[in-house]
């Protein structure tokens, strides 16, 4: 009887750290996605790595709207509000627009596109901020 209450113990102890663990995700679509910043990190030279706040400010914003089928890009600077779309497909953490391959990851409220690979000298990528 023992071995069985330790035993539920673990597992209650187990799912508890996976509980408080996960981030709401926020879902790609329907979501205004806001570019937040550029990364390059984890370079062979670390003098190459850098971090490029951008955000949204008076002088320039882009975002990112998924539909179903089509995705909106939306850029605001001081002349105006520009925006365009185009159809896209999503897939096993890859968006492919206009027939480039674009790996993605959802963190929280967060949304990754990584523009590197094993082979590159540092990781990039763009992040952006669900609105």
């Amino acid at each position: 009887m023992k071995t069985f209450f330790n035993l539920i113990f673990g597992l209650v102890l187990v799912l508890g750290f996976v509980a408080c663990s996960d981030e709401e995700v926020t879902p790609l679509k329907e979501t205004v996605w806001v570019e937040s910043r550029w990364v390059v990190e984890n370079c062979d030279d670390p003098n190459d790595e850098f971090v490029e706040e951008s955000g949204c400010t008076n002088d320039y914003c882009y975002k990112v709207i998924f539909g179903e089928t089509t995705v909106e890009f939306i850029e605001s600077d001081m002349e105006g509000t520009y925006s365009s779309s185009t159809e896209y497909t999503e897939a096993n953490g890859t968006i492919t627009i206009e027939g480039n391959a674009i790996r993605y990851e959802i963190r929280g409220n967060r949304m990754l596109w990584f523009f590197s690979d094993e082979n590159d000298p540092c990781d990039v990528y763009l992040e952006f901020t669900a609105q």
